[in-house]
């Protein structure tokens, strides 16, 4: 991600990658980026772009509560070939709060919480486990990939909401490619000059 994303009627929030994929290559493509609708007050919070995980996260400001924390987190695959990386995810990436909305690409780190389609790893179970000390819950339907490559399928996507908001999550269809894009909401209270009006945030 060597330029900023640009769409219309957006705020781009983005941590480019900075570090090579594999010995002797230069770092290009990949990073993380959270996209807001313009008019919503923003602002950008912890960003972190290691030798494997890369991380970012938005702060929404609401009139009528505490603040939103989106966060958005990605742990490539790591090993083969001339790949000399080392895992540097750690649980506590996923940032834990009553605010926050957690969602990330984390491949190779599967539980029968979000995907029934893979063995359990030693990593996601560590990941199950902080969701329930930190008295989250998974937001996925495991019985749903976000990964399908022919007759492979696997949910590397995740997202990890409050028990409190309502429990929004589905794939969205016609797509061209192998990961499924995921929409979620989140309530959010935003007052206007006029009045106050409650929305609905969509994050996808």
């Amino acid at each position: 991600m060597k330029r900023t994303i640009e769409i219309g009627g957006y705020n781009t929030f983005q941590q480019p990658r900075t570090v090579r994929r594999q010995k002797g290559k230069a770092a290009e493509g990949g990073g993380v980026a959270i996209l807001v609708r313009k008019g919503i007050p923003t602002r950008q919070g912890e960003t972190y772009s290691g030798k494997v995980t890369e991380k970012i996260s938005v702060h929404v400001s609401q009139t009528a509560g505490p603040e939103i924390h989106i966060v958005n987190i990605y742990r490539p695959p790591i090993g083969g070939g001339d790949d000399t990386r080392k895992e540097d995810f750690v649980v506590g990436d996923l940032q834990e709060g009553e605010n926050v909305l957690t969602m990330g690409d984390i491949i190779n780190l599967h539980h029968e919480a979000w995907s029934a389609f893979a063995t359990q790893s030693e990593g996601g179970r560590k990941v199950m486990t902080w969701v329930a000390e930190t008295e989250r819950i998974i937001w996925n339907d495991p019985r749903k990939p976000t990964w399908q490559r022919n007759i492979q399928r696997s949910s590397p996507d995740i997202v990890i909401g409050q028990p409190r908001w309502p429990r929004k999550w589905k794939l969205l269809e016609g797509w061209v490619s192998d990961h499924r894009p995921v929409m979620t909401e989140v309530p959010y209270e935003k007052t206007t000059e006029q009045k106050a009006a409650r929305k609905v945030l969509q994050w996808q």
